[in-house]
């Protein structure tokens, strides 16, 4: 009888055994893990860091770009304030200095660097998925830029007074909105 039993037992196949069902989930179960993560590090996140450093750029332009007026606003400034404490002709000492301007190049190089950025934020309008904020927000500060760039090549129409008033007004309106954008790329998760 002991050896009838013996006889009927087959002896089990290696893929019948429990502890190759479970080496296989593991393996499974590991490559997901493995798979998930090359997916979010390099179709998901890759992008995300790429587009961000793009934007950084970018913003990094528009402040130098944003600098570049600022030189030419505070020389109007000076060249205005100079004519008033002479009482010499305003509009004439205006005028004097965006001659300057375009004979040494100031504006144009101002409307070159204004065409190169707004060719790059145009790039930037194919974002991420979870990025458009970013795209908003340069476009955002770029036109306040914008506002500022065209104070600075052409002042007439405003006393000087409204032009100091208008023009720190946006410069702080730019200043806040740059910030924002730099704030918001170091507080993404990378």
């Amino acid at each position: 009888m002991g050896i009838e039993k013996e006889e009927n037992q087959q002896p089990k196949s290696f893929f019948q055994s429990k502890i190759l069902w479970i080496v296989i989930a593991l393996i499974v179960l590991i490559g997901c893990i493995i798979g998930g993560i090359l997916y979010h590090n390099y179709l998901v996140a890759k992008p995300g860091k790429i587009y961000l450093k793009k934007v950084n750029d970018v913003a990094e332009n528009i402040l130098i770009n944003n600098s570049s007026a600022d030189l030419m606003i505070y020389q109007y400034e000076d060249v205005w304030d100079e004519a008033i404490q002479k009482e010499n002709d305003i509009d004439k000492a205006v005028n004097d200095q965006y001659k300057v301007f375009e004979e040494d190049g100031s504006i144009s190089q101002l409307n070159s660097d204004q065409a190169k950025i707004q060719k790059r934020i145009s790039d930037l309008s194919d974002y991420p998925k979870g990025y458009k904020e970013y795209y908003d927000l340069i476009k955002e500060c770029n036109t306040t830029n914008l506002r500022y760039v065209n104070l600075a090549i052409d002042p007439s129409g405003l006393t000087y007074q409204s032009y100091r008033d208008k023009t720190l007004k946006i410069s702080k309106q730019f200043l806040k909105e740059y910030d924002q954008i730099m704030n918001r790329i170091k507080q993404k998760p990378h």
